[in-house]
């Protein structure tokens, strides 16, 4: 059991620990930014020892109470990766942040009620794991997430780039088709492998896509200049070149 799921969680650990390594040492991308990766990430890392020590439990003849707070935390924190994603989209507004939390809240707080009431899931005197009334609220959850995301893409097309869109549909395809290899097919980690490797993936296209302005006047530097200008070739186009000292 145990050379199981380290063989199962052990590229996914890796993941982990290099994106807390990587986050701490980072001094390029904004303070703000980079916390909110690091509290997404540590989610990740609950998840992996949860749902590894779930499935201990569910291997067991008999139900071990323990199991329930296992289940509550995957049930609370899967989504909560989701909205720290979409929460560390550019140009955030003071409306947004008011009521964005408010399903991840009441999702968190009726996954552990369920230890109680099992209003969410519960388990039979088998250990088999059953779903309450409320069961796929935390998939209900998740969508509602995912596409505030894409709606927010959308909302900013004027602004964002065919990168940006690629990036973030990239990582709603994968949140997706996980859901439901794990919900349909009952495959175990797979959440946990694509959520860290969606945060990796879109840091590094935050971290790329401030490498290509200046950091004091926030204006394009050289490098997006010189890959502009590769684009063009063959082309014809003005430069206008402009001294603005003294």
């Amino acid at each position: 059991m145990l050379f199981y799921l380290v063989q199962a969680n052990f590229v996914v650990i890796a993941l982990v620990v290099f994106n807390f390594v990587f986050l701490a040492t980072s001094r390029t991308m904004d303070k703000a930014v980079s916390r909110i990766f690091m509290v997404a990430n540590t989610f990740v890392a609950i998840l992996v020892v949860a749902d590894s020590t779930d499935y201990y439990f569910e291997s067991q003849k008999v139900l071990n109470s323990a199991r329930y707070i296992t289940s509550a935390i995957g049930y609370t924190l899967r989504p909560g990766v989701i909205l720290l994603t979409v929460y560390n989209l550019r140009n955030r507004t003071t409306g947004e942040k008011k009521y964005t939390y408010v399903p991840f809240l009441i999702n968190g707080i009726l996954a552990f009620m369920s230890i109680f009431n099992k209003i969410m899931f519960g388990f039979d005197e088998n250990n088999e794991f059953y779903r309450g009334p409320l069961g796929w609220l935390p998939f209900a959850v998740s969508a509602f997430y995912l596409i505030m995301l894409s709606i927010r893409v959308l909302g900013k097309r004027h602004v964002t780039n065919k990168n940006e869109y690629a990036v973030i549909y990239t990582i709603l395809c994968g949140a997706v088709v996980s859901t439901a290899m794990e919900s349909i097919f009952k495959f175990k980690f797979m959440n946990n492998g694509v959520s860290v490797i969606s945060l990796i993936f879109f840091y590094f296209f935050l971290y790329s896509e401030r490498s290509k302005k200046d950091a004091m006047t926030n204006a394009f530097n050289r490098h997006t200049y010189n890959n502009d200008i590769e684009g063009l070739k063959n082309k014809r186009f003005l430069v206008v070149s402009v001294d603005i000292n003294n």
